[in-house]
């Protein structure tokens, strides 16, 4: 499978005022800790149509997948940045799923 990435912002764009995570959205690490179980028991080195239930697992319905799976557990999250390659990605926003990036 290729590499997954996550782009995860605050729908607000506010950001942490004081203590150790002042000036941050979220912390990589409170961010990890929802996604790396998705990674680990469901889509690295699996037949994601098994794990997942999709019948046809593109990079977008991954995408959905995995925004659908974080949604109530990220809070501010606004979409799931996939990257199939260094120019071929998708990205899966609730509410705005067609619409392409160039």
């Amino acid at each position: 499978m290729a590499p997954v990435g996550d782009d995860i912002r605050s729908r607000d764009n506010e950001l942490v005022n004081s203590g150790g995570k002042q000036g941050m959205i979220m912390d990589y690490g409170d961010i990890k800790k929802h996604l790396k179980p998705l990674l680990d028991d469901y889509l690295d080195h699996y037949h994601l149509n098994e794990t997942t239930g999709l019948v046809n697992p593109t990079s977008e319905a991954i995408a959905k997948w995995i925004y659908e799976q974080l949604e109530d557990k990220v809070p501010g999250l606004v979409a799931v940045r996939i990257d199939e390659t260094c120019t071929s990605q998708c990205i899966y926003s609730k509410g705005k799923s067609n619409f392409l990036i160039l």
